[in-house]
């Protein structure tokens, strides 16, 4: 549906934008993925950069570059360079969330966690298992206003524990660690490991809604008594007042 006339740029930009999505068969969760890699990769690009003044300029200015031990800083300089370079590399690319730290964070601090964990798995998956993956990433942002409210003792905490931090990545785990080889391969005349981790995803992702549902009905209840209380609190007066 094309904007209407007289709507914002804003708007007609959003259309234009979901147009190239659908053209390019891409989600807004993908393109949002892709966006922070990109960024990701630009602020290490960055670093480097600046180190490949900074390190030769400090050098000069200590006389260590072009002082009586030229030679040597000659030397020192694109090692320190280089070394600098491995350093922003070797932290800017390991995987900073694992399942160990997924299984200690808070249930509060579960969605955020979990999804960069996910995000940082996306590579590895069969292009089928982006749908529900891209799923699961959107029921996490969606929950996540309700953990806050969550208290310890609450039922629903070892039913999500269990749900995100063994299941889902134990699934993601073991699809992890087979052979490229065998992943695509019928076994025993079954589905394909990918199309196993694909169904797998997609039971997850079914669980995490009915687990969403099932945390938003108190919600539910509560803007139910809450509406009939403002109904007989002013209802009754907005009345005889018409």
């Amino acid at each position: 549906m094309m904007p209407k006339q007289g709507e914002s740029k804003g708007g007609a930009s959003a259309y234009a934008l979901s147009v190239l999505h659908q053209s390019l068969g891409v989600t807004k969760r993908q393109t949002k993925f892709w966006g922070k890699r990109a960024w990701r990769y630009f602020k290490m690009a960055a670093w480097m950069l600046t180190s490949a003044i900074v390190i030769p300029i400090t050098m000069i200015s200590l006389g260590i570059l072009l002082g009586p031990r030229g030679y040597e800083g000659l030397v020192a300089a694109p090692v320190a360079v280089l070394a600098s370079w491995a350093l922003i590399l070797f932290f800017g690319l390991r995987r900073r969330v694992t399942p160990r730290k997924i299984a200690r964070a808070q249930i509060s601090e579960l969605p955020a966690t979990l999804s960069e964990f996910l995000d940082s798995h996306r590579s590895l998956l069969p292009a089928p298992a982006t749908r529900p993956l891209d799923g699961i990433l959107q029921q996490l942002e969606d929950i996540e206003p309700a953990l806050y409210l969550l208290k310890d003792d609450s039922p629903y905490v070892p039913r999500l524990r269990r749900l995100l931090s063994d299941d889902l990545t134990g699934l993601m785990d073991h699809y992890r660690r087979l052979p490229p080889r065998l992943r695509d391969k019928k076994l025993h005349g079954g589905p394909t490991p990918a199309e196993q981790l694909t169904s797998g995803l997609s039971t997850i992702q079914d669980e995490l809604a009915r687990l969403h549902d099932e945390l938003s009905r108190e919600d539910l209840y509560s803007l139910a008594t809450k509406e009939r209380y403002l109904e007989m609190k002013y209802g009754s007066s907005s009345k005889d007042r018409s």
